[in-house]
């Protein structure tokens, strides 16, 4: 069987990863790179064999023997990606976060189905050990339906922070965006749809930034449960961690200070069980994603993370910085983008 022949537009970090899972694929090739930045298409090409373009991906786009991209630009420029890649009948798996509002997540979605084309955004902490083994404990049932979830990821920094996009709140999506489409994502997986949120956000420390460093955000959720998460890139101390109350059970875990993370889970009354991080058996997470959107393309099957789950994230950021912005509780679905997102954040 010929393989599934992909090109990569944006050759950064996370696109040079996204490229070396798809090819250590059976049934996928990556045949070219592509960046406006020469120096990085010319590494990833190097390193897998690949052909290199300088431009903005239209020379993979208009390649009849490209059958699918994986697009990593800046989330400034998804939708534009997005949609020259589908008019030209290109599958596309998409990194988070899908855009920066809720409008170009819409057109996106849009472009794809007229087109036919398969779209699969890369929500990749969905599957790493801790996590993907909380949405399976919620999913089983074993400890009933969920009723509260808080989620906390803290830093010292904002990564890449140097970088001139992910400096403008604009061209990323500010930190719930571009960093917390991941948490955004999970507590969607385990809680649902949100109704309501509100947020607080400020910049303090990192003062190059237009966008927030610090978020505490509180929400609503369709079935009933509450839920809360709180960012930041002003932590002197680092850590992630979660916690699922449910109306039988309870799962935590937790990583930083120094300790091995850790899930512990268990019903009322009885001791929680606790898994180390390093013995849950999963497949790495960035093969999974990759694999399951080459898989999708090939065998005609619904992709696992489809653009509904990217838009999600994104309306939940767009909703919470409207929040902060104007003081004031906003209600989902929203209805159209807010206008939010197209101006620098200041303090």
């Amino acid at each position: 069987m010929d393989k599934f022949r992909v090109g990569l537009i944006g050759a950064g970090g996370m696109g040079a990863g996204l490229a070396k899972a798809c090819a250590s694929l059976d049934r996928a090739q990556v045949v070219a790179v592509s960046d406006i930045a020469a120096e990085n298409a010319q590494r990833v090409a190097k390193e897998l064999g690949a052909e290199a373009y300088s431009d903005d991906g239209q020379s993979i786009i208009e390649r009849d023997d490209i059958a699918g991209v994986i697009i990593a630009t800046p989330p400034l420029l998804h939708r534009d990606g997005v949609e020259r890649a589908a008019q030209a009948g290109k599958h596309i798996f998409c990194e988070k976060p899908m855009a920066t509002n809720i409008a170009d997540c819409d057109a996106m979605i849009a472009a794809v189905e007229a087109a036919g084309v398969k779209l699969q955004m890369g929500q990749v902490l969905r599957y790493l050990p801790m996590q993907s083994m909380t949405i399976d404990l919620v999913r089983s049932g074993r400890y009933g339906e969920p009723i509260a979830m808080s989620v906390t990821r803290i830093s010292g920094g904002y990564g890449g922070a140097e970088t001139h996009w992910r400096v403008s709140h604009v061209q990323s999506g500010g930190i719930l965006m571009e960093v917390n489409s991941h948490e955004l994502d999970l507590m969607r997986q385990v809680c649902g749809d949100a109704r309501s949120v509100y947020a607080r956000a400020r910049r303090y420390v990192h003062q190059r930034l237009r966008t927030p460093d610090q978020v505490f955000m509180v929400m609503d959720f369709a079935g009933g449960a509450m839920g809360e998460l709180h960012s930041s890139g002003a932590s002197a101390i680092g850590e992630y961690s979660c916690k699922v109350q449910c109306r039988g059970g309870a799962i935590f875990f937790r990583s930083g200070l120094g300790l091995p993370g850790t899930l512990w889970h268990g019903a009322f009354r009885d001791d929680p069980v606790a898994v180390l991080e390093k013995d849950i058996q999963c497949e790495s997470a960035v093969c999974r994603e990759v694999r399951e959107w080459v898989e999708a393309v090939l065998d005609d099957t619904p992709v696992t993370i489809p653009g509904l789950d990217g838009r999600g994230a994104v309306e939940i950021a767009e909703a919470a910085y409207e929040s902060a912005r104007f003081g004031k509780a906003v209600k989902l679905p929203l209805k159209k983008a807010t206008g939010v997102m197209s101006q620098e954040w200041e303090d």
